[in-house]
């Protein structure tokens, strides 16, 4: 395991909890809503988020986390979080 990285003077080391909300309950949106749904592969490595899908909202409502404009994105499969799938959701 590595080491942690230096936290810069000034700067005081704190859960991410306490600095960002986690998992946020999103604001509920009609079923038939039509929303942007990202499977894995449309995060790339760099950042970018490619190949978003449109589904109504009922259908991906459960067993999938919500996601909002200003939001970051960061996998929870370990695979996936290892080679940093990550994005920063603009529009």
């Amino acid at each position: 395991m590595s080491k942690a990285l230096q936290v810069p003077n000034g700067w005081k080391p704190s859960k991410i909890k306490d600095a960002a909300q986690v998992n946020p309950r999103s604001n509920s949106v009609d079923d038939d809503t039509l929303v942007a749904f990202l499977p894995m592969n449309a995060v790339s490595e760099s950042g970018i988020i490619q190949g978003a899908e449109i589904r109504k909202a009922i259908d991906v409502k459960k067993g999938f986390t919500s996601f909002e404009t200003g939001d970051v994105l960061v996998a929870k499969i370990t695979p996936c979080f290892e080679n940093y799938k990550v994005a920063y959701v603009q529009n």
